[in-house]
């Protein structure tokens, strides 16, 4: 592409440091427990007031909602890993930045959502990766992928 071909405009940025762990938002957790909380109040709500199909229903859902910030809540390890060797994803081996080319955020646009992935080539392999909870932007994760890219350019020219 053309981006790569004309001289990095990017400078270190020393605030970034040799090593980020990138974890999924306790937001989007704290976000689906309420979500959860208040399907579950309907449902109750329903039951008592004679719609128990709707109720049993809603009270399912509410338990997809608490499952899935239950599971996002057990993950303790970082989702991305970034450091100036390079990049390790959840429960995968660290990625050197050797092998690594063309790295970018891809975001698919649905009719009601839409999905972000981290994207890269490894060893000529594409590796994608669901990004939609973890806590920073994606604008902070194409910097931070700008700035350890940049580290790993500098020291292999040298």
């Amino acid at each position: 592409e053309k981006r790569f071909s004309e001289e990095d405009k990017y400078h270190d940025d020393l605030e970034v440091s040799k090593e980020t762990a990138i974890f999924i938002s306790k937001r989007n957790i704290l976000f689906m427990t309420v979500i959860g909380v208040v399907i579950l109040g309907i449902a109750i709500y329903r039951y008592f007031h004679h719609a128990e199909s709707n109720a049993l229903m809603l009270a399912l859902l509410s338990l997809l909602f608490f499952g899935l910030a239950f599971n996002d809540y057990r993950k303790k390890e970082p989702q991305i890993l970034i450091s100036n060797n390079g990049i390790k994803l959840y429960k995968k081996e660290l990625m050197l930045w050797e092998y690594i080319t063309n790295e970018h955020i891809e975001i698919i646009r649905g009719h009601e959502n839409h999905k972000k992935y981290f994207v890269l080539d490894y060893k000529g392999k594409e590796v994608k990766f669901l990004i939609n909870s973890i806590e920073i932007s994606t604008d902070e994760l194409e910097h931070l992928l700008r700035v350890y890219r940049l580290r790993f350019n500098k020291n292999a020219s040298v």
